[in-house]
């Protein structure tokens, strides 16, 4: 037999203690917006206020650093600035040959020397023409570059052996932008 009074009594309790959560959301809700909208009004009255009376002193306090500064030192010092940007951005162009021939001496073969060097620093690169003992010792050379974690390609343009058995050779290194600017 089925117990109606136990069902009702037991349906009645999760009834009551259910209704008050929509009350209770509902204040929750209000408290979260209303604390919000406070903050709000709080930092738009106050903060800004602030920030703009700070804007408005360190603005004085330059006026007052330029007044204090006579006009002639103040375009003498606009003449030094400009004089040593200038020369900050014409050394940050320079080509730095000192790494390059340094790489190239202690890289090169003795049996391997250099007739010309040619520098294109706009394609960080460098056509050498030479000569050398052997092809074997030619090859050393290039295998010598190759390894060179600043070299990024090498490329053989031509190469002869000529009267006395000695291989002239043009090659064209390419160098990692950052190594000869």
């Amino acid at each position: 037999m089925i117990d109606t009074l136990n069902i009702a009594s037991k349906l009645g309790k999760g009834a009551e203690s259910r209704a008050g959560w929509p009350w209770r959301l509902m204040f929750f809700g209000i408290f979260l917006s209303a604390s919000v909208a406070a903050i709000y009004v709080g930092l738009t009255v106050g903060y800004i206020t602030y920030a703009n009376a700070e804007i408005r002193n360190i603005d004085n306090r330059i006026a007052q650093l330029s007044q204090d500064i006579d006009p002639e030192t103040q375009s003498r010092f606009l003449d030094f600035y400009s004089q040593i940007s200038g020369i900050q951005k014409l050394l940050g162009s320079h080509v730095k040959t000192t790494r390059l021939f340094a790489a190239l001496e202690t890289n090169t073969n003795t049996r391997v020397r250099y007739t010309i060097a040619r520098i294109d620093a706009f394609r960080s690169q460098v056509t050498l023409n030479g000569a050398a003992a052997t092809y074997g010792h030619l090859a050393q050379q290039l295998e010598a570059f190759a390894v060179n974690p600043d070299v990024t390609n090498i490329e053989l343009i031509e190469s002869q052996t000529s009267e006395g058995g000695v291989v002239t050779f043009s090659a064209r290194l390419t160098f990692k932008p950052s190594f000869i600017r």
